[in-house]
């Protein structure tokens, strides 16, 4: 699969996705983690220098700034640089060239398609995937990521 660069790969929208994954337990660990005062206020909490409505206080002052931050970690994790990292997808495609490249995959695909069925009709015992690594192996150097110069290669054989 491909994405354009702006495609997000979610079902939920951000805001729904940081509702579920980062609720209140959530975002108040991460405030203990990150924030700098609020790791002294709890050290000192047990030596009864600092109250627990203070750290009450604190969490609940720094609370509306974690929110939107659950919802952005919640958007980088959607976007086509993630997914493909991820190995969701296989490439980003600019939408500007999509046609063209969607254009030489088609014609890839058709011709590869006609070589594994040949390759299938003299061995019949052999499976899809089978064919499609022997038609891959007859192609030498060619890249394989590249689907111009593969049908190119493709159209050699």
């Amino acid at each position: 699969m491909s994405a354009a660069e702006n495609s997000r790969g979610g079902v939920l929208e951000p805001a729904g996705i940081a509702e579920i994954k980062f609720r209140k337990p959530e975002l108040l660990k991460a405030m203990h983690r990150m924030d700098k005062q609020l790791q002294w206020m709890s050290m000192n909490e047990a030596n009864n220098v600092v109250r627990p409505e203070d750290i009450a206080a604190r969490e609940t002052e720094l609370l509306p700034y974690y929110q939107p931050l659950g919802e952005l970690f919640s958007d980088l994790h959607d976007r086509p640089e993630r997914m493909l990292a991820k190995g969701v997808i296989k490439r980003i495609v600019q939408w500007p060239t999509c046609r063209e490249v969607f254009y030489w995959r088609l014609r890839r695909r058709i011709v590869e398609d006609q070589k594994v069925i040949k390759a299938m009709e003299q061995d019949p015992s052999m499976s899809p995937k089978d064919a499609l690594k022997r038609v891959h192996t007859m192609l030498g150097s060619a890249d394989l990521h590249d689907d111009r110069a593969t049908l190119e290669a493709l159209e050699r054989i």
